[in-house]
């Protein structure tokens, strides 16, 4: 088959853009050049049989032929395929950021607007993330179980000491089952350079196995320190060990001074080492001790870990038992008691899990609200780009191309923001754990993480598709011939359309953010301005701790505080002096029972 020379180049161009065409093309091409051998070696005089024969030794196979000129045609196109595609990119990316450069105000109004937009989002997911997504730093963290104290169903944050004697040695869930107080104490540590009042726990010696934390330095408790009677001993936190004792290796055999009894440190914990409260050292609980003997006070806290293979339900289960057994046994202290086990992890965080998602949906719509604005910049950005448009459009340009050359300045534009949203993530993750103190989690700074990076990724052109689809279409749907004989002087119906829709979701998101706000600020206020029951006006306080050794009779302490309130009294400008075994309010430990004196407690009412 002969293939003229003048064939259409439009025609052969569309034919290329499928591969049947492009098919057919190169057969047609491999005819025509065999065609051309046959004829010339027919006007040598050959017979049309031996001009053939003549032309495909010459050519080659025609079937071999075709298929090697198809693939490689078709990797041509590929190829060139590829470098459009590159080339025509890069020829957007150049464009968007020219014209961009020219446009310097829109340009930092809106990097300003979509930064702090990623930016609080992102600072909200990576303390989010933190507090609900990240594991606890211990082994196997989802065998750890949190057991706390219920009242006919109400659950109480801590358990009894006796209760956790019963529990620990009458399941058969656990591999160990420990417990701490509630709260740290404060203790005052002499012999050191000055004195010092410090934060430490009690805790069972179970209570490290069970979380399977190996010491830096020494051992845990061993099961004599924590029988009743048992010799002291201490363990000191990796951080109080290396700012007031130098980080010294002896320090296992050395004693410290705790509230004027000498006791030998056994152990240092490693630096990472946290949980719950920050404690500077910890002390062994044992049966009898302090806070272990009323078991209608509450005020420890059970940790335990389930043996392989035991689920939490069968745990529960056996559990319920236990408290049925122990309210038959106690009904005075244990009456409508039971124990309500939890992930470790889940209960830790659930004091969180409202206020962390309220803050996480508030800065969700100031993120929309900052992608409406944006979408607006950019629709009125758009309207005075329609003659420029309808240009490109009867230049030839089609309108995904246009699309296309928009959205890349709209993915441009979030890109940056989202760069500079995570240096001010950065900043904003303090601010934020300053407003939601994670101190139960042990999460005092939240850095720079793959997920928060990816999570940013994201963001970023999620946001670019957001607000930058529906203007691109808008500005591309130009008529060319109305647009240039009105100047850019119009917009479509569409566009304001939508520009009126952003304008209705902006003020409604607005007001909804105006509305939380009021609340919060007059729920703070309200808070601010509760009557504590005392004038805190002028009022000083300070804490002094006494020795066992040096004080341990009561008319010695008695003696003691009463020439210091005299003292005190004494002293210029101080109108009355009063003492108190623990603040009210500030100290946890301090729950005590009220009541009308018309109206006195029962006989089994529990106490804290």
């Amino acid at each position: 088959m002969f293939l003229s020379p003048r064939v259409n180049a439009w025609t052969r161009f569309w034919s290329t853009l499928s591969r049947k065409g492009m098919e057919r093309e190169v057969v047609e091409e491999l005819d025509f050049h065999m065609e051309m051998l046959e004829r010339e070696h027919q006007t040598q005089g050959m017979s049309p049989e031996e001009a053939q024969m003549r032309a495909v030794e010459r050519f080659g196979n025609p079937t071999d032929k075709r298929k090697s000129a198809i693939q490689t045609r078709g990797a041509q196109m590929r190829r060139q395929r590829r470098n459009d595609s590159m080339e025509g990119l890069l020829q957007d990316l150049r464009y968007a950021v020219r014209g961009l450069f020219r446009s310097k105000g829109f340009t930092v109004v809106v990097l300003l607007t979509l930064t702090v937009g990623i930016g609080s989002t992102v600072a909200m997911y990576s303390v989010l993330n933190a507090a609900l997504g990240q594991a606890l730093p211990f082994s196997e963290p989802d065998r750890l179980v949190l057991g706390r104290a219920t009242f006919g169903g109400n659950v109480n944050p801590f358990a009894s000491f006796p209760d956790y004697m019963d529990y620990r040695d009458q399941n058969e869930s656990f591999e160990e089952l420990g417990a701490m107080t509630g709260f740290p104490m404060e203790v005052t540590v002499t012999g050191q350079e000055e004195p010092e009042r410090i934060p430490m726990l009690l805790t069972t010696g179970d209570l490290f196995q069970a979380l399977d934390v190996q010491p830096h330095l020494g051992r845990t408790f061993s099961a004599e320190e924590s029988a009743p009677g048992g010799d002291p001993a201490l363990i000191l936190s990796y951080g109080y060990w290396q700012r007031s004792f130098g980080g010294t290796s002896d320090i296992l055999d050395q004693t410290v001074t705790v509230n004027g009894t000498p006791i030998p440190v056994v152990g240092v914990m490693p630096p990472e080492f946290h949980l719950m409260y920050e404690s500077e050292g910890w002390l062994p609980a044992a049966d009898g001790g302090p806070m272990t003997g009323v078991r209608r006070f509450h005020n420890w806290i059970m940790v335990g870990r389930l043996k392989d293979g035991v689920a939490l339900s069968e745990a529960q289960a056996e559990m319920d038992v236990i408290s049925a057994q122990l309210e038959e046994a106690y009904p005075d202290s244990n009456q409508d008691k039971a124990l309500q086990l939890d992930p470790l992890h889940t209960g830790l965080a659930e004091n969180y899990r409202f206020s962390l998602f309220l803050l996480m949906g508030a800065i969700g719509l100031v993120l929309l609200i900052a992608c409406g604005n944006v979408a607006s910049l950019l629709m009125a950005r758009g309207s005075s780009r329609t003659t420029e448009m309808a240009l490109r459009t009867a230049l030839g340009a089609g309108r995904a191309r246009l699309v296309r050359q928009l959205l890349t300045e709209s993915l441009l534009l979030a890109v940056a923001s989202g760069v500079l949203g995570v240096l001010l993530a950065i900043w904003l993750q303090d601010l934020i754990l300053g407003f939601v103190s994670l101190e139960m989690l042990g999460i005092e700074e939240v850095g720079i993480s793959p997920s928060l990076l990816g999570f940013t990724l994201i963001l970023s052109l999620s946001t670019a598709v957001l607000f930058g689809t529906v203007p691109a279409l808008a500005a591309a749907r130009a008529q060319p011939a109305e647009e240039l004989k009105e100047g850019g002087r119009g917009t479509t119906t569409g566009g304001t359309r939508f520009r009126s829709g952003l304008v209705i979701l902006q003020v409604a998101l607005s007001v909804v953010l105006l509305i939380g706000s009021a609340l919060l600020i007059r729920s703070f206020t309200r808070l601010i301005g509760v009557d504590p029951g005392f004038s805190p006006q002028s009022v000083l306080v300070a804490e002094v701790s006494l020795p066992g050794s040096d004080y341990g009779d009561a008319d010695a302490r008695l003696q003691f505080f009463t020439q210091l309130r005299e003292s005190v009294e004494a002293l210029p400008g101080v109108e009355s002096v009063g003492l108190i075994s623990r603040l009210p309010i500030l100290n946890p430990g301090n729950n005590v029972g009220l009541w009308n004196p018309e109206r006195p407690p029962s006989s089994n009412t529990q106490g804290n």
